[in-house]
């Protein structure tokens, strides 16, 4: 449950923060971001590697994230 919880967590704040960066963002927005995909990564890799009977992986963030990095979805 521990590692369901944080990476929840992490997945969040991502998607926080891709609502600020999509709503026209401060400056350094992506640089943020972009941190912050490298933390929901780790929480992801972690959750994985508890669950090594699963095969397949447990989320695909890849093409959402590169729609939020081409402006190309609400940031609601």
């Amino acid at each position: 449950t521990g590692h369901f919880s944080r990476t929840i967590h992490e997945l969040q704040r991502e998607r926080g923060l891709s609502s600020s960066y999509l709503a026209g963002g401060e400056e350094g927005a992506f640089a943020d971001l972009q941190a912050q995909y490298a933390a929901t990564d780790f929480k992801l890799r972690e959750l994985q590697a508890a669950l090594p009977e699963r095969k397949d992986p447990l989320v695909t963030v890849d093409v959402m994230r590169r729609r939020v990095a081409a402006m190309r979805c609400s940031p609601a």
